[in-house]
């Protein structure tokens, strides 16, 4: 009975390592004056590290979460295990200039300096510890957004 619980466990733990969720990176295209012209999320496989388990997809404005703050804001994923995708829309009234990672306890990780025609970023959180995390647009006008990620 035991020996055979035992082996059970061990095929759903071996299971659960074989198919465990997929992992993805965003991916940008831009032409010669430097204009992004296209984004790819590249879903990679767990199973094999080989070009046949790798499927790329056009990552489209539906896979976008809209910000609760404004709905010029816009990003992808969260919670986020490695890189946050962030799209803002600039006006001629205000565009953003910093971007400032937080963790939890309000220390500054990271500042980003944006230029006038940028309207996408991304973060690395890749070595960063699982917790809860605030990024911070700042805006030419002297407005703040703030962003409220999970990483895992």
């Amino acid at each position: 009975m035991i020996k055979t619980s035992l082996q059970f466990l061990f095929a759903l733990l071996f299971s659960s390592l074989c198919f465990c969720q997929p992992q993805g990176k965003i991916m940008f295209s831009y032409d010669e004056a430097g204009n992004q012209t296209s984004r790819f999320y590249i879903l990679i496989s767990n199973r094999s590290s080989n070009a046949a388990n790798t499927d790329v997809k056009k990552l489209k404005d539906d896979d976008l979460f809209t910000s609760d703050v404004s709905e010029k804001i816009k990003y992808f994923p969260n919670p986020v295990k490695e890189e946050l995708f962030v799209q803002w829309t600039n006006d001629a009234e205000k565009s953003v200039q910093t971007i400032t990672l937080y963790n939890s306890a309000g220390m500054q990780l990271q500042v980003f300096k944006i230029s006038e025609t940028e309207n996408t970023s991304t973060i690395n959180f890749k070595d960063l510890p699982s917790g809860f995390y605030s990024v911070e647009l700042f805006y030419t006008n002297g407005d703040q957004k703030n962003l409220k990620v999970i990483k895992q």
